[in-house]
């Protein structure tokens, strides 16, 4: 993995130009949004939520906070302007992408909806909270990732264990992907943090979780565990996304299974199970992904956490949030592995479903084959049988030869008329039995019974009535059975009827 050099930990100031500005916010109304949580002196946490709708609000709120206000990146900075026991999270809406001359290019997390003049503010901000380098090169790999670092950085001569968490969820699944990138000093009992690409939901599930959390603003595992539950909620969400489409994929699949007709199965249908049960995989993958990566990142930061002798463990509720935030990891990533067991049903679902479909469609081109040389049999078939039929020698006719214009040609018994026939073979025309009526009337009666009767059979045999209505081979058993049983009862009660009282 490319990791910035120890000399240069931080966005601020060598990797400002990895940002870009001036776009538009991909949903209309969404503003920037600040969420602060502080301890006043008499040790009562306070959250409020700020909205910053324009340039002058992006400047007002910047030269509000002393440790935000846009100083030389060529000197120090003052670790002392920044506040103590304080968290302040900077929600960023996700930008509007652009449309090229042949495609459509998404936005990136590094792509901010913010004018110029509120990037100088936005610099500023960056520089102060000590956001982690390695979060731009993260963002634009659009993968899911979660690592948390911790390292020892001096500010003059003060020096401050930082402790940097990233989370980057991948953006080509559209139930609200974010980002995180934050800092909390330890010393100081601080964290600063930026949201990107967030809603309007996230912003106020983040402010919720802040407020049942006030325990553990201090704790350097906060916009970690912020962040697990955020990735939760959009785990949630894209598993119910692909659950519904799925039970719509089968009600659709009812609804062409009982359709009349020879092709019940188009292609419009078979598109869409195809691409139902692509985006089931997806999210499976991603669900997976999102538990690996969570439960790496827990395992590394409480290992760091005990080997460096963190203060907070040095007490007793420090020890407790400790554990209750850890537990909470337990419970997510159990619940992600349970999501991931829901999409691999819901995958095996739609997979057996589209066996179904295949199977179908294979059986409609082979019965396509079958009719139409059945059609062939059925119209030479009884032709052929009873050709056979008047040619055994149980049958005898009489001679009675016509022309081709049905008049009598000559009597006798059929060796004469052969005789005859052989003598003039130059000059004699063709002539016809004239018994031949029969064999064409029976023939052609024959073939309508028989091509009728493969039709009422294969209507029978795909479900459907010869009055309209459905009929199945299941429902065709159950009426026999039913017939049968309605029998059975009738004779019994004329029986009992018959003995003598």
């Amino acid at each position: 993995m490319e990791w910035p050099s120890k000399s240069d930990p931080f966005i601020a100031p060598h990797l400002l130009d990895l940002f870009d500005g001036d776009l538009e916010v991909l949903q209309a109304g969404q503003k920037c949004q600040v969420i602060q949580n502080q301890t006043d002196l008499s040790s009562r946490q306070k959250t409020e939520k700020i909205v910053l709708a324009d340039d002058q609000q992006w400047q007002t709120w910047t030269e509000s906070r002393k440790f935000a206000r846009n100083e030389d990146y060529a000197l120090p900075f003052p670790i002392d302007d920044l506040p103590r026991k304080e968290v302040v999270i900077i929600c960023i809406p996700r930008a509007k992408g652009i449309q090229l001359a042949n495609k459509y290019e998404e936005s990136g997390y590094t792509d901010l909806p913010l004018s110029e003049k509120s990037l100088e503010s936005w610099r500023s901000i960056v520089k102060a909270f000590h956001l982690p380098g390695h979060f731009p090169m993260l963002a634009t790999r659009k993968q899911t990732s979660v690592i948390s670092i911790a390292r020892t950085h001096k500010f003059g001569n003060a020096t401050e264990t930082l402790w940097m968490h990233t989370v980057v969820t991948n953006p080509d699944f559209g139930q609200e992907p974010f980002a995180m990138a934050s800092t909390h000093f330890e010393e100081r009992n601080l964290t600063l943090g930026v949201m990107f690409g967030c809603s309007d939901l996230q912003v106020e599930r983040i402010k919720a979780l802040i407020d049942c959390w006030e325990d553990a603003t201090e704790h350097p595992f906060l916009m970690l565990g912020i962040s697990a539950e955020l990735q939760l909620d959009r785990a949630v969400a894209m598993v119910h996304a692909i659950r519904k489409d799925y039970k719509n994929i089968l009600k659709k699949v009812e609804r062409e299974a009982q359709r009349k007709g020879k092709n019940r199965f188009g292609w419009e249908i078979i598109n869409e199970v195809r691409s139902t049960r692509e985006r089931s995989r997806e999210i499976e993958e991603e669900v997976g992904e999102t538990k690996r990566q969570l439960s790496k990142a827990r395992l590394s930061a409480l290992d760091t956490l005990q080997n460096r002798h963190t203060p907070i463990l040095q007490t007793t509720e420090g020890n407790e949030i400790t554990y209750l935030i850890s537990e909470r990891f337990n419970d997510i990533i159990e619940r992600l592995g349970s999501l991931g067991v829901q999409c691999q049903i819901i995958s095996e679902g739609i997979t057996f479903t589209s066996d179904i479909i295949r199977n179908e469609l294979s059986r409609q081109e082979s019965q396509a084959f079958t009719t139409g040389f059945s059609l062939v049999a059925m119209i030479y078939l009884p032709l052929t049988t009873m050709a056979t039929i008047f040619a055994m020698p149980i049958f005898q006719w009489s001679n009675d030869w016509r022309n081709l214009q049905y008049q009598p040609v000559g009597s006798g018994s059929a060796s004469s008329n052969s005789n005859l026939t052989s003598s003039n073979e130059g000059t004699a025309p063709p002539v016809v039995s004239g018994y031949i009526w029969i064999y064409v009337g029976t023939s052609i009666g024959l073939s309508l019974i028989t091509f009728f009767g493969f039709r009422i059979y294969m209507k029978v045999l795909n479900g459907e009535s010869t009055f309209g209505g459905t009929l199945s081979i299941f429902d065709l058993t159950r009426s026999i059975k039913s017939y049968k049983a309605n029998i059975t009862v009738r004779v019994r009660d004329i029986k009992r009827s018959t003995l003598p009282r």
